[in-house]
């Protein structure tokens, strides 16, 4: 099943050129991810989606949303995990538990830029280092 980490540009370390380990790391008992196929259901865009549901709070996302779309199964397969809902932020809102930072920090680093996606006008479009660099506001 495909899931979407929410990443802030303000979490995007300019002189290391990549996300810092706080962008993706448990909080609240796990890893914050919103259900890719969920959001479709919705009949709204993950755009939109996303600023109804996680615009309030302005660490976790930026505006315009930045994301990691990512298949849970392929991608944490060597980790033993189960993910669980949390409506706290709409019905499509999920936490992955059991797996530990340091894990899931090896994950991410290694993830190509262009995995990572801006919304941009209700699309979608791969993510680039000026781009994220821009939407940056601290």
């Amino acid at each position: 099943m495909e899931y979407l980490r929410i990443l802030n540009p303000d979490k995007y370390n300019v002189e290391q050129g990549q996300f810092t380990r706080f962008a993706f790391k448990n909080t609240g008992g796990g890893l914050s991810v919103v259900a890719w196929d969920c959001i479709q259901a919705t009949g709204v865009t993950v755009c939109a989606h996303l600023r109804k549901h996680f615009k309030r709070y302005r660490n976790v996302m930026g505006d315009p949303p930045v994301f990691w779309r990512f298949d849970i199964a392929t991608t944490f397969s060597a980790a033993p995990h189960t993910v669980e809902s949390d409506e706290t932020n709409g019905d499509c809102h999920h936490l992955v538990k059991g797996i530990d930072d340091e894990t899931l920090w090896k994950v991410f680093e290694v993830q190509p830029f262009n995995n990572f996606s801006v919304c941009n006008n209700g699309t979608v479009h791969p993510a680039t280092v000026e781009e994220i660099i821009a939407l940056k506001t601290d």
